[in-house]
């Protein structure tokens, strides 16, 4: 078997901030998802070959199958969009670099942001699917029509922006003028628009038909707006930049964050504390991919300060054990709880992406996990009560309800597992997803003790995990209503991590051999991929 390898000299850095090379793509799922395509790892080969995105010339990871070859890259090659979304996003800047010049600008350019990751879970988070038009326009105002309401909205947002904690940001003062000109009511429908179109379906923490921009807190619009502006065109991009800042500053140094976290004693998950966690990732998502400075306050301070807000709002023990009766009358205490059990699933996803990627140490040990798996993704993504109604006409009955520490002893355990058992339990793309990113955690605890004791068998249990996963995945895919990977964003990418995880299954000590990198760089995992590819070729 022959590969070709690209050398480091051949990365071209062409943009500040870069995709990650390992950004994971949905190929043509409806072919290569077909429950009978049960890939064995050992049938599975990778290849580093460059691939140009955004103006971008990455090592790119491809894997080829021996029933059909697909590569793992940001966008798809034959797809052209009227505006270069992951592009927009790298550059996000009123300045697009024309071709003719990407060229000169990567000669200028830093390779070493090549390997940074914190950027990549920024691009991890998007749905880049949803690009052209929405994928299903859900015909929600979210209060955008509330005229007499959204223009005191307005005024709140630049008194509350005016107000933040944050430094002067190179000097530069607030100006109410230029936020009066962001801040406009036909922006603010196209911001919430935005979001609701190209970063929800990746990030469904919010409930969506109960959104209303003049009663939510004001720290959670302002995250939703920003992230809308980055995700819509390079002017609105260049223009939230200003505001990010003071966006950041207002949620993690405001009197409700700093409350929680240093003065009350018990804290509960009541529903302005519910939004301020909102607004913390919303806001903590865009800034993984903005300058060195604030990635790196990011990774040191605020997300380790979100795993301490969570901790003591008692959201690793988050289960949603009520079940919806005919009238929905119940409806809202179940919205509640899944959204507590959905935040928590989420900052638990970024732990095991910064695992993966990074090879840094998991903050949450499965122990930890006593919160429940996210659950009827109709029910939540629903946009108004009939709709809910419609799909709710045979709700499910009542049983006890899986953590994700409980669902993990259950896949791994060495009794007999039928998949009637596990499939009520785990019937979403996010309870998937979750179940893989847990798997990556302990198999990388696994692999740290194993690099100083030896434990004969240690690694079976995750092995017979993922063979479930997998089972329970296939099953997943040929149920009666196949879910839709273009309305689950990044949580399509299951079978990838699936893929990776039984490699390390197979190749325990990969990483061994790697010197220490940085927090934030994933050399370290690049250069276990190559490895990995010339063990295969052996």
């Amino acid at each position: 078997m022959m590969f070709q390898v690209a050398t480091r000299q051949e990365v071209v850095q062409t943009l500040p901030h870069p995709l990650l090379p390992f950004q994971l793509f949905k190929p043509s799922w409806r072919t290569l998802l077909q429950p009978e395509n049960t890939y064995a790892a050992n049938a599975v080969s990778i290849t580093l070959v460059p691939v140009i995105c955004g103006g971008i010339k990455l090592l790119t990871p491809q894997i080829g199958l021996q029933v059909a070859p697909f590569v793992i890259a940001p966008s798809s090659a034959g797809t052209t969009h009227s505006y270069d979304f992951h592009h927009m996003l790298a550059e996000h800047n009123a300045r697009i670099p024309k071709p003719a010049n990407q060229e000169r600008r990567g000669s200028v350019m830093a390779s070493d942001h090549v390997v940074d990751s914190w950027p990549f879970l920024f691009y991890a988070f998007i749905n880049s699917a949803a690009v052209d038009p929405p994928i299903q326009p859900s015909g929600l105002m979210y209060g955008t029509d509330e005229n007499a309401r959204l223009v005191e909205t307005i005024d709140r947002l630049i008194v509350h922006l005016e107000q933040s904690p944050a430094p002067n940001a190179r000097g530069k003062k607030f100006s109410r003028a230029r936020a009066r000109l962001f801040f406009s009511k036909e922006n603010i429908i196209r911001f919430v628009n935005a979001f609701f179109d190209m970063v929800y379906n990746s990030n469904p923490i919010i409930y969506r038909a109960s959104f209303n921009i003049n009663t939510a807190s004001l720290n959670l619009v302002l995250a939703v707006l920003l992230i809308g502006a980055t995700c819509l065109s390079p002017e609105d991009a260049g223009a939230a930049e200003e505001f990010y800042h003071a966006t950041e500053y207002c949620i993690f140094e405001g009197t409700e964050f700093r409350r929680i976290l240093y003065e009350e004693e018990n804290p509960f998950p009541s529903a302005d504390n519910i939004q301020l966690i909102q607004a913390s990732i919303l806001i903590m998502l865009q800034g993984f991919k903005g300058p060195l400075e604030v990635r790196r306050r990011v990774q040191i301070q605020r997300y380790p300060a979100l795993v301490s807000i969570v901790r003591l709002l008692d959201m690793t023990r988050a289960v949603n054990d009520t079940v919806l009766d005919d009238e929905l009358s119940n409806r809202w205490e179940y919205i509640h709880k899944e959204t507590l059990v959905r935040l928590m699933a989420w900052i638990y996803l970024v732990d095991t992406h910064v695992v993966i990627f990074s090879r840094l140490p998991p903050q949450f040990r499965i122990s930890e996990a006593q919160f429940g798996l996210p659950q009827q993704d109709a029910v939540f993504n629903a946009v108004d009560p009939t709709r809910v109604n419609l799909r709710s006409s045979h709700p499910p009955r009542r049983r006890p309800v899986w953590t994700l520490q409980s669902a993990i002893q259950r896949l791994t355990s060495d009794e007999p597992a039928e998949l009637e058992e596990l499939r009520p339990h785990i019937d979403t793309f996010f309870a998937h997803f979750l179940l893989i990113g847990a798997l990556h955690s302990i198999l990388f605890d696994l692999q740290e003790l194993q690099s100083c004791i030896d434990i004969p068998g240690a690694l079976t249990p995750v092995e017979r995990a993922l063979d479930r996963w997998k089972s329970l995945w296939d099953q997943f895919q040929r149920g009666p209503e196949p879910p839709e990977t273009t309305s689950s964003g990044f949580m399509a990418y299951s079978l990838e991590y699936w893929w990776l995880a039984k490699m390390l299954v197979k190749e325990p000590r990969l990483f061994d051999k790697e010197e220490a990198a940085a927090a934030d760089s994933v050399d370290a995992f690049h250069s276990a991929i190559k490895r990995l590819k010339m063990i295969n070729a052996e």
